[in-house]
């Protein structure tokens, strides 16, 4: 947690503070078959019920004093890191206001796939270079298994030609260059 903001701080004026809280992803108890009942922790947030998923919820989040839970759907808040920033959010229920970083909201990792374009010349498959002269091109995509990273390459690509899939493997890391002591420009080669 870090330090809170006051907001509406002049003479006179109500002074409201709003905290920074995280609020951890955990699994919540739940029963039922479209998740009737629910049983939310205190401070944390949970993936929603599947038939929650369908009506536009991708998360629940559980409210830190008074328990009670409140629904966020998939395009609300602001995504950085994998977490999803919830500003000025505030309980129904007790009104608790504050800057709610829901941490692992986005879960997916890094994937590179390694392809080879194939062109027709002279009635013969020929791999096509790249701009650099390279034969192995390289995109990258987020995707929670190898396997959906390869499926959403493949159907994006396919209207784009022909290709051969070399292979499809998780990215381990950012490199940035000696020369850029900021690390700006950073090359996952």
């Amino acid at each position: 947690m870090s330090e809170p903001k006051i907001v509406g701080a002049g003479t006179g004026d109500t002074v409201i503070t709003v905290r920074n809280l995280d609020y951890p992803l955990k699994a919540w108890r739940v029963e039922g078959d479209e998740g009737e009942q629910m049983w939310p922790e205190p401070g944390t947030w949970t993936l929603a019920p599947e038939f929650l998923m369908r009506k536009g919820v991708k998360g629940v989040l559980g409210c830190p004093q008074c328990n009670t839970a409140a629904l966020i759907p998939w395009g609300m808040g602001t995504l950085s890191n994998g977490a999803n920033t919830l500003n000025q959010f505030q309980c129904q229920k007790c009104g608790l206001m504050c800057t709610a970083r829901l941490l692992e909201w986005d879960t997916r990792k890094l994937f590179c796939i390694a392809y080879e374009k194939i062109v027709k010349v002279g009635g013969v498959d020929v791999v096509e270079p790249n701009s650099k002269g390279e034969l192995v091109r390289k995109e990258y995509t987020h995707a929670l298994t190898r396997e959906e990273a390869f499926t959403c390459f493949v159907e994006v690509r396919r209207s784009y030609g022909r290709f051969r899939v070399v292979d499809v493997g998780l990215v381990i890391g950012f490199f940035g260059h000696e020369k850029d002591k900021d690390q700006t420009n950073l090359t996952t080669d």
